[in-house]
């Protein structure tokens, strides 16, 4: 090839990279709405994950209660069915996802940093029964003596594609909040490395993923008295927080969310834990 044509080739490549690029930075998401659907039934007072299935929400609380998950309706919130797990535990469950065939339930609640039994369930979808049991710990922790809330080492989020199981973990100490991922075809043991960290200024509680969109939900609140609840969306999520646009929004819900799911790509639910006098309720965020 001649110096002429490298010159060529090299100049429309750039320019089909900043043609990309401009595509992609010019994706904009906002909130149109968010408004109060109902209160959850009174056997769910501690929602701690959430996610859509069969046109009915599926949700859990977290620790304290038996190995249920309640199916409610979408339209009312009443309590429709309790689903008792026979075949797994329950120590603190934070973390409902799916994919086409299984449910994954995190078991990784650790606000003492002190857990050797972290383990995500994987149940199949059509019968409830347990699949596998994926048990894991991290790489980087060495001391495991009580240390309450003052650690990185807890976990509250997770999504589920086919191949791969994604965590963010809920960091105590730093103001962002790691990325790890697990497959979904592989060993059922595993220790986890850092993948990547998104600077997020809140804890990270629970985690959304719609893959028509690709588009990934972050929600938690911040250490403040009020627990003002924050969300952050990310388009075209693909595994790392490389090269990504961050739309960051405080809802102005003061309570303790600790559940969010896609109803659509355009349409998120978030739920919040039962207090004495506040909590234990769904939301609807309309975005645009």
């Amino acid at each position: 090839m001649k110096i002429g044509d490298w010159f060529i080739l090299v100049f429309f490549l750039l320019l089909l990279f900043s043609c990309r690029e401009e595509e992609t930075n010019s994706i904009e998401i906002s909130i149109q709405s968010i408004e109060k659907l109902f209160d959850l039934p009174s056997e769910v007072k501690e929602s701690s994950g959430l996610t859509i299935c069969n046109d009915q929400i599926l949700t859990h609380n977290d620790s304290g209660d038996t190995t249920a998950l309640y199916r409610i309706d979408l339209e009312d919130g009443q309590l429709i069915e309790r689903h008792l797990l026979t075949t797994i535990q329950h120590r603190d469950w934070e973390a409902l996802a799916q994919n086409e065939d299984y449910l994954f339930i995190g078991d990784f609640g650790n606000n003492a940093g002190n857990r050797q039994d972290l383990k995500i369930y994987q149940v199949q979808k059509s019968d409830f029964l347990l699949s596998k049991t994926l048990a894991f710990d991290y790489a980087e922790q060495e001391n495991f003596a009580p240390f309450y809330e003052q650690h990185n080492y807890n976990m509250e989020a997770m999504i589920a594609t086919e191949e791969q199981l994604y965590l963010f973990s809920k960091n105590h100490v730093s103001t962002n909040t790691f990325l790890y991922s697990l497959p979904l075809n592989g060993d059922t043991s595993y220790q986890l490395l850092v993948i990547d960290t998104l600077e997020t200024n809140f804890l990270v509680t629970d985690a959304a993923y719609d893959g028509g969109s690709k588009r990934l939900a972050l929600v938690g609140y911040d250490n403040s008295i009020d627990l003002n609840t924050h969300l952050i969306l990310i388009p075209n999520f693909d595994g790392s927080f490389e090269r990504i646009q961050t739309f960051k929004f405080e809802l102005g819900v003061q309570e303790q969310v600790e559940g969010i799911t896609f109803l659509d790509e355009n349409t998120l639910l978030i739920s919040s834990e039962k207090e004495v006098e506040q909590g234990g309720n769904v939301y609807k965020i309309v975005l645009e």
